[in-house]
C-alpha cells in the first residue's frame, strides 16, 4: 500500500485589518431606546427651489448655540466635502453611504472643533451634482437612492463630530452651483447674517481641493479652480486641505478664465474690440453670416448693429423648433437628419425675405429651446447651428450666388472657455440680459463648436470677413428703495462706467454687472458711477419715462443694499478686488455682499 502523499503547506491566515468604524456608541444605544425616550433628531433637511439640499446639525438640543448677537461680527469658516474632509475608504472609489469614508486627514475633527471652540460658524458647501432630487416612485419615502445616500452619509460625518455645523449641497446647474455664490447667500439668509458688519470677511476662509493645481507625484491635477474662485467671488481667503490641515505651502495655480482679463477695456487701459466699431451696409442687398461660438455675442451684434441697418434675422430661435421644419416631402423628411430639416427651414425663410428685396443675417440656429430628452431621442446636435466649417457654410454661400448678391462674414473670436461662461451669465440673468429665454448649453455644445471649427476665408466666396473681439461692458442696474446711514463711496474706474436702469421690479439691492456683447442698455462710457437716494416711486416714475438715470460721481449708498455682480455665473473673481486694484482708492466696505 503506497504511502499518502503530504497535502500543500497551509498558508498563514489572512493578516486582520482593523477597519474604523463611523457608528458611534452614541448612536447604537439612541437605536435601543424606545421612542418617547429619544432626543429630537438633531440633523434636519430641506431642499431650496428643487436644486439646493439643506442640512443643519443642531449640537445638543441648542439650535442657536454660539449664534448670539453679541459675537458678532461672525467668522464663518466654509468647506468642501470630498476630498477636503473626507476621502473614499481605504482600497474602494466614491461611494456615498454611512460607512463608505474616512477622514481625509486625522487632524480634522480636532481642528473643526477648535474652530467652534472659538467661535466660529463652521459650513459645508458642495457641488453634488450627481444627486437626484427627482422622487422616487418605489418607495414610501420618496426620496431618491441618490439623495438617501448622501443624507445617511452626512449623518455620519455629523454625528461624529457633533458639532452645529449647516450642509449646503448644489445639484443643478445654476445659481447655486460653486464657484457661483448662490450657497453662500442661503447660507447668509438661514443665519441672520447678511446685515452689514455681520461677518468678519478678513477672517472667514473657505478651503476645497479644486484650487488650479498641476499634477505633482503624489496628487492628481485639480479638475477645476471653482473653489479657490468661489473664496474670490465671496471676498474671504481661500486654503487647500493641505495648506489649512498640514500647514503646507501655497502651490502655484491657473485659472482657464480670468474675467479681470477684460477689465482693462472698462478702465481705458486697453483698446475696445471691434465690437464697440461701427459696421456699415455697403450693399444695396446682400447676407451676412455670423461664425462663432454659442456665447461669442451674435445676437446682441444683430441687435447693436445689423437690425438698425434694416436686415432681417434668420435663426432657430425665431423658429423656435425643429418641428417648424417638418413641412416637407415625406421622402425628404426621412431621409435627412434633424440638422439637415433646420438649415433647409433656415433657408427657405432667407429666401422669402432675399425674394422680397429684404437682405438678411444669418445667426445661431440653436437648439436650446428643445428638452433634453427630445434631443438625445432625435439624436440632434449644434453640428450645424454655427456656421464653423466650410462645409455648413457652403449651403448660404450656393444662396447669395443664386440671388446674384453678395455675402459677408462676420466671424466672432471669443474663446471657447469666455463663450461657455457669458453664455451662463447670459441664462442665469433671465429678466436683464436673456430677453429670449435662452437656457445653459450643455458643455458639449462648445466643445462640438470647438472640434469643428475652421477659420473662415475669402476663397469660401466671401465678400468681405470682419473679426468681431469681445468686449466687455460694466452695466450698472439701480434697483434700490432704501438707502439709509452705513454709507459707503463706489468709486469710478477710469471714468468709464456706464448705468443702465429698466426694471419692472425693484427689490431691494444695487447690482452691477460686468458682461459681455450682451449688454445692449449701455448708455456712454462716459457716464460717472454713482446712485441717488431716491424714494421709490420717483425712481420708478423715473423709470418708465427715461429708462435710465446717469448720477454725479461722489453719491453714497447704503453698504446694506449694496450688491456686486462680476459675471458671477461661471468662473469668475471678487470684483470689488479688482476695483481697488485698478482705481488705486481706498478699500470699499467688505461687507458688500458679493453675488
Amino acid at each position: 500500500m503506497s504511502a499518502k502523499r503530504p497535502g500543500p503547506p497551509l498558508s498563514p491566515p489572512p493578516i486582520k485589518r482593523k477597519i474604523e468604524s463611523t457608528t458611534t456608541n452614541k448612536a447604537v444605544a439612541s437605536f435601543f431606546k424606545p421612542a418617547s425616550q429619544k432626543e429630537p433628531e438633531r440633523l434636519s433637511w430641506r431642499i431650496v427651489n428643487k436644486s439646493l439640499i439643506v442640512g443643519k446639525y443642531a449640537e445638543g438640543l441648542d439650535l442657536s448655540r454660539n449664534t448670539a448677537k453679541s459675537s458678532l461680527p461672525q467668522m464663518i469658516a466654509t468647506f468642501d466635502l470630498d476630498d477636503t474632509l473626507i476621502a473614499p475608504s481605504i482600497g474602494s472609489k466614491w461611494s456615498r453611504s454611512a460607512s463608505g469614508w474616512r477622514w481625509w486627514h486625522s487632524t480634522i475633527p480636532t481642528r473643526l472643533k477648535e474652530l467652534h471652540a472659538k467661535g466660529s460658524r463652521i459650513v459645508l458647501l458642495s457641488n453634488q451634482s450627481t444627486i437626484s432630487l427627482k422622487d422616487n416612485p418605489k418607495v414610501i419615502q420618496k426620496d431618491s437612492v441618490s439623495l438617501v445616500n448622501f443624507k445617511s452619509q452626512l449623518a455620519a460625518i455629523l454625528q461624529r463630530l457633533d458639532l452645529p455645523i449647516s450642509v449646503y449641497a448644489a445639484t443643478g446647474q445654476d445659481m447655486y452651483r460653486k464657484p457661483r455664490t448662490g450657497m453662500w447667500r442661503e447660507m447668509l439668509e438661514d443665519l441672520d447674517l447678511n446685515g452689514p458688519g455681520m461677518i468678519d470677511m478678513s477672517a472667514s476662509l473657505y478651503v476645497g481641493d479644486a484650487a488650479g493645481r498641476a499634477k505633482t507625484s503624489t496628487r492628481p491635477k485639480d479638475h477645476s479652480c471653482s473653489d479657490r474662485d468661489l473664496a474670490a467671488n465671496i471676498g474671504i481667503r481661500f486654503y487647500t486641505p493641505e495648506e489649512y490641515f498640514l500647514g503646507a505651502e501655497p502651490e502655484p495655480f491657473t485659472r482657464e478664465f480670468e474675467p479681470t482679463n477684460f477689465l482693462g477695456v472698462l478702465s481705458g487701459e486697453k483698446t475696445a474690440g471691434t465690437a464697440d466699431r461701427e459696421y456699415n451696409k455697403i450693399n444695396t442687398q446682400d447676407i451676412i453670416l455670423h461664425c462663432g461660438s454659442p456665447g461669442a455675442g451674435k445676437s446682441t451684434f444683430f441687435w447693436k448693429r445689423l437690425e438698425p441697418l434694416g436686415y432681417e434675422r434668420v435663426n432657430q430661435d425665431i423658429l423656435k423648433t425643429v418641428s417648424a421644419c417638418l413641412d416637407f416631402p415625406l421622402g425628404a423628411f426621412l431621409r435627412a437628419s434633424p440638422n439637415q430639416l433646420q438649415r433647409e427651414k433656415c433657408l427657405k425663410v432667407a429666401r422669402e425675405h432675399l425674394g422680397a428685396g429684404r437682405s438678411v443675417a444669418i445667426g445661431e440656429q440653436t437648439t436650446r429651446t428643445m428638452s433634453a430628452n427630445y434631443l438625445a431621442m432625435m439624436k440632434l446636435t449644434v453640428e450645424d447651428n454655427t456656421n464653423a466649417n466650410p462645409e455648413v457654410r457652403a449651403s448660404w454661400i450656393d444662396l447669395a450666388r443664386a440671388f446674384k448678391i453678395p455675402i459677408r462674414c462676420v466671424h466672432f473670436t471669443a474663446s471657447t472657455r469666455l463663450c461657455e461662461h457669458n453664455d451662463t451669465v447670459r441664462a442665469l440673468n433671465p429678466t436683464l440680459m436673456n430677453p429670449e429665454n435662452r437656457s445653459v448649453l450643455p458643455p458639449m455644445a462648445f466643445r462640438s463648436f470647438a472640434s469643428r471649427y475652421v477659420k473662415p476665408a475669402l476663397s469660401e466666396g466671401f465678400q468681405d470677413i470682419t473679426d468681431v473681439d469681445f468686449v466687455p461692458h460694466l452695466l450698472k442696474v439701480l434697483r434700490a428703495t432704501r438707502l439709509g446711514t452705513n454709507k459707503t463711496r463706489f468709486q469710478q474706474i477710469g471714468g468709464k462706467v456706464s448705468i443702465c436702469l429698466g426694471l419692472k421690479d425693484l427689490p431691494s439691492t444695487l447690482e452691477e454687472s460686468v458682461s459681455g456683447n450682451d449688454n445692449r442698455q449701455t448708455l456712454q462710457p462716459e457716464a460717472e458711477l454713482a446712485c441717488l437716494p431716491i424714494m421709490k416711486s420717483i425712481l420708478t416714475f423715473l423709470l418708465s419715462l427715461a429708462g435710465t438715470l446717469i448720477c454725479k460721481y461722489g453719491v453714497t449708498i447704503n453698504t446694506e443694499q449694496a450688491r456686486l455682480r462680476c459675471s458671477m455665473w461661471s468662473e469668475s473673481i471678487d470684483f470689488l478686488a479688482v476695483l481697488q486694484q485698478t482705481c488705486n482708492r481706498p478699500a470699499i466696505d467688505p461687507q458688500v455682499d458679493l453675488q
